[in-house]
């Protein structure tokens, strides 16, 4: 098997990455027609999860080509071409060759800026390259589907020009790339979705939580890969003497329809009746009925309650720090803690989304609360 190039044939490794890289972006724009028609759940979720797989690994491919090229450059033309020929052959080669790098790669911008996943294969999770930004998403989605477009017009012209050379001139051309092989390619799974967690409490000094600085955030995994979001709308009160904790207290509610990981889709989907059932029951709420001192340092203390979520009760220990300022007669309390709990305890994503592999089970719940009190007299 000849691996280079020829004078009158391309090397075995250019007619692979030639054939795959098409083979896999016909597949792509298929799968980029009819996937946003598929009904929601896991199904759907594979699919676009394949189809992130699938566009890095194109995005790769068209990388180590163009590697492959520097040192096996194209075969000599056929001398019965006029010259105008050469240049449309050149103007498509090459548009091709930006198409295929600029079409995975605004994929990949539009899903980081979409605070989503991709998880290549399953097999590791790829990493963002831009932040969370709704807007910036947008415009790469338009890149995205202008793109495509783009794609199905440079292929409709690559094929009209093969058929030239075959029906009409009857050159060698076609031959030269005539395939060696049928690629193929292990396809896997994972899809998305979130899970999530609350407070609670009643007793001492009478905290007000200032709920203009204070966040409730979750940190879970989609695909193997993080991301996180926050609840912006919870409230409570909470009792508690950092010198006599025991006699403490709290309650907090969550308002579970305001869940927002920066990510539309999911976050619509976590309030369906798989997941949160943000219609049936819209609140949480973490009632501690314990306080202690952990013992760690002077300020770290260990709050025991309980986690009422989608009608489940689940007894739920959060380790948290706390530490007072006092000014004009207001002592300002600064609270940050954390815990993790899983999600199928709590009946969230069970069923056809209970695989870890899609949404983990574990979920990191992250409080960081500011609360004030009047000093007593």
């Amino acid at each position: 098997m000849q691996w280079t190039n020829t004078q009158d044939r391309y090397g075995a490794v250019a007619r692979f990455f030639h054939w795959t890289t098409a083979i896999l972006i016909l597949m792509m724009l298929v799968m980029g027609v009819v996937m946003g028609d598929l009904p929601a759940g896991p199904d759907k979720f594979w699919v676009y999860s394949l189809h992130k797989s699938l566009g890095i690994t194109i995005l790769a491919l068209a990388v180590l080509r163009l590697a492959w090229k520097l040192v096996n450059w194209n075969l000599p033309r056929e001398n019965n071409h006029k010259w105008y020929e050469h240049w449309a052959a050149t103007v498509v080669h090459w548009g091709f060759y930006a198409l295929i790098i600029g079409q995975p790669l605004t994929g990949w911008l539009l899903t980081s800026a979409a605070n989503s996943t991709i998880n290549w294969f399953g097999l590791f999770p790829v990493p963002s390259i831009t932040a969370a930004d709704p807007a910036f998403r947008e415009q790469m989605e338009s890149a995205h589907e202008i793109i495509a477009t783009l794609l199905w017009v440079f292929i409709g012209l690559h094929v009209a020009g093969v058929l030239k050379h075959m029906v009409i001139d009857r050159d060698s051309t076609f031959r030269r790339m005539a395939p060696f092989m049928k690629p193929a390619m292990v396809l896997f799974l994972l899809a998305a979705g979130p899970a999530h967690a609350q407070q609670q409490g009643t007793t001492f000094p009478t905290w007000t939580i200032d709920r203009s600085v204070s966040t409730l955030k979750v940190k879970a995994t989609q695909e193997g890969s993080a991301f996180e979001g926050r609840f912006k709308s919870f409230d409570g009160q909470v009792e508690l003497d950092p010198a006599k904790p025991e006699k403490g207290n709290a309650r907090i509610v969550i308002d579970l329809a305001s869940f927002d990981s920066q990510n539309a889709e999911r976050d619509d989907a976590v309030k369906g009746a798989a997941w949160f059932d943000t219609v049936t029951m819209p609140t949480a709420s973490y009632t501690i009925t314990k306080f202690e001192k952990s013992g760690k340092t002077a300020d770290s203390f260990l709050a025991s309650g309980t986690l009422h979520l989608r009608g489940i009760d689940k007894p739920i220990d959060l380790p948290f720090t706390m530490t007072t300022t006092e000014e004009d007669g207001v002592i300002t309390a600064h609270c940050v803690g954390s815990t993790t709990l899983k999600r199928l305890d709590f009946g969230i994503g069970d069923g056809q989304w209970a695989d870890p592999g899609m949404v983990g089970d574990a979920v990191v719940i992250s409080v960081d609360l500011t609360m004030k009190a009047r000093k007593a007299k």
